[in-house]
């Protein structure tokens, strides 16, 4: 009984997560390749931060540890212990975080649903954040942290 009243409650919040979702999976299904280990580690960047990941992982030296942030290859490297499609569930996951918490970031801002919608959905619609979940960049760790704090700053003034 509980549940229902929660879902009653927050049904338009779920329907716009299943709208994103499902235009998630819209862009990927037409974007024409195959997610695999060389597409997650195809630029220069995700390649660094695999050879910070393997330092901490073997402590073999390389010329990126000194470029690079601890962090990330610190998350890459659990991730990668699992497998290489747990780095795009970790970015799905944050993308999936981050709407949410721009969404209401702006609801207790504005107090104005069609502000939150409108902002959760110029997100959303950010193809090429989309396509950045699909490599072992920083992007969505950054927009994670980044997202809701732009979104409070830019309704506080």
């Amino acid at each position: 009984m509980k549940t229902i009243s929660i879902l009653k409650r927050y049904k338009f919040e779920f329907i716009l997560n299943l709208l994103a979702i499902i235009f998630y999976f819209f862009i990927y299904e037409n974007l024409h390749f195959q997610l695999s280990e060389k597409i997650m580690f195809s630029t220069p960047d995700s390649i660094s931060y695999l050879n910070v990941s393997k330092w901490i992982d073997t402590g073999k030296i390389s010329n990126s540890i000194v470029i690079r942030p601890f962090l990330f290859p610190l998350i890459l490297f659990f991730c990668l212990k699992i497998g290489y499609l747990t780095i795009w569930c970790f970015n799905l996951i944050l993308w999936i975080i981050s709407y949410n918490l721009i969404y209401l970031t702006v609801i207790i801002i504005t107090k104005n649903k069609k502000y939150a919608v409108l902002s959760t959905l110029i997100f959303i619609t950010n193809i090429s954040l989309i396509t950045m979940s699909f490599h072992a960049l920083t992007e969505l760790t950054a927009t994670f942290y980044n997202g809701p704090i732009f979104m409070y700053n830019l309704f506080q003034s």
